[in-house]
């Protein structure tokens, strides 16, 4: 697969639940993920927001 194909599949999946900025740099830092420094990142990029009323 290639690193397009990686990306357009996870973008497919994640913007189901997810806002597209907030995809991207999830993406991003995951492909970057030697270099984050707190799992606590990723967390907050990956929590959808809740829609119950």
């Amino acid at each position: 697969m290639t690193d397009t194909e990686r990306r357009n599949k996870f973008v497919d999946c994640a913007s189901r639940t997810l806002p597209n900025a907030q995809v991207s740099r999830l993406f991003d830092t995951l492909e970057q993920l030697e270099r984050v420094h707190s799992i606590s990142k990723l967390v907050e990029l990956a929590r959808a927001e809740s829609n119950e009323n």
